[in-house]
Formats: structure tokens, sequence, C-alpha cells
């Protein structure tokens, strides 16, 4: 169960989100419809305190951008503070930390954000670290098949450490197609989104 509080930041209106609680599959939804209400009737400038968290699946990062997203369409920003660390390293190996604004402490999320409401732009985002060639992510077309049935019309013979069969993945950014045959951090050919896919194939942008 996920349990939101909510408060309102003084003297700036900010609106200051704090779910207790699990955010998975069952409970992301939740919290994007809490998000979005607010922004509609309170304010676009959300801080998401994070320290109540349980634990961070893919669906609840999948949902944590889509809201980064929303607000900024709306002229709003999202602060994300008091991440768990494993959850700010995952952040980081994805590279949401040069998407997210994200705040080790809730003061200096409501600094950033009092910043945002000022209109300063985000600071300018820390280039990617550099590391050893991974695994391709094989840009695919789009075609009437679903992509499960181009994965199984086409299977692979994965490598050692790989998958049966290649994997088909939709990008949640610009929704181009790609394949992949082993776990791994990949960039998206088509539009350079970073995406991993874990050992049991779990998909996390």
């Amino acid at each position: 169960m996920l349990v939101i509080d909510h408060r309102e930041t003084e003297p700036d209106g900010a609106m200051v989100v704090a779910p207790r609680g699990p955010l998975g599959s069952a409970t992301a939804p939740t919290l994007g419809s809490a998000l979005d209400t607010l922004a509609r009737e309170k304010s676009a400038f959300i801080i998401l305190d994070a320290a109540g968290l349980e634990y961070t699946s893919s669906a609840g990062i999948g949902m944590i951008l889509h809201a980064h997203r929303s607000l900024a369409a709306d002229g709003g920003a999202l602060v994300v503070c008091n991440l768990p660390e494993e959850t700010r390293s995952l952040f980081r190996l994805i590279g949401f930390d040069r998407v997210l604004d994200i705040a080790g402490s809730a003061e200096e999320a409501e600094r950033i954000i009092a910043e945002r409401m000022a209109g300063k732009p985000p600071a300018s985002p820390p280039p990617p670290e550099s590391r050893t060639e991974g695994p391709r992510a094989e840009p695919l077309e789009r075609t009437e098949k679903s992509a499960t049935e181009e994965a199984t019309a086409a299977p692979e013979t994965a490598a050692e450490d790989g998958f049966d069969r290649a994997l088909v993945v939709e990008c949640a950014e610009c929704g181009g197609l790609v394949r992949v045959r082993r776990s791994g951090t990949y960039q998206c050919p088509h539009c350079r989104t970073e995406f991993s896919v874990e050992k049991d194939q779990t998909i996390i942008f």
C-alpha cells in the first residue's frame, strides 16, 4: 500500500509530495494520478520526497520520468529528493541524473524548486561517465506485427551469457523498436536514450 502525504512550501507555494511504501507497478499509477491532480489544482512545481519509499521498480521509475515531462510541458518542474542510495545509483547508471533535478535533501530541493519558479534553468548536466563499449542495441523497423511477433518470427541464437531469444524493446522516449541479445546497459540507436536490461529481462528506462 502506498500512502501519499503532501504539503505546500512557504512562501513559494510549490507542492511537496511524500509517498510512503512500495513504488511498483501496482502503486505507480496512484502516485502519478496524485501528481497530475496537484499540478492541475495546486501547482505544477512539485518536490517528490522519496525518503519514505521502500523500493522503486522500473514502473515507478517510468512514472517519475513521465511526471517530469508532463510538468515541464505545463511550464512547471519536478525535483526529486532523498532517494535511497541504491535508487540514486541506478538513476546515475541510466542517465536520469542528466534529465531530472535530483537533490540530496528536502532543503536543497526547496532551493532548486524556488530557482525553477523564478525561471532559472537547470545547470548543465554532468558528462556521462566514460565506460568501455557495451552491448549494442539493433534498430528494428515497425511492421504490422507486434514486437512479440517480430521476436518470435526471427529468433536469434544468443551469446553464451545472453538470452535464448533476442528481446525486442520499445523505447520509452521515441517508441522505436530495438533488439537486444543479453543483459546490459544500452543506448537507443534512434534517439540515444539510455536503458538497461536485467538478466531476468526486466527493462528499465
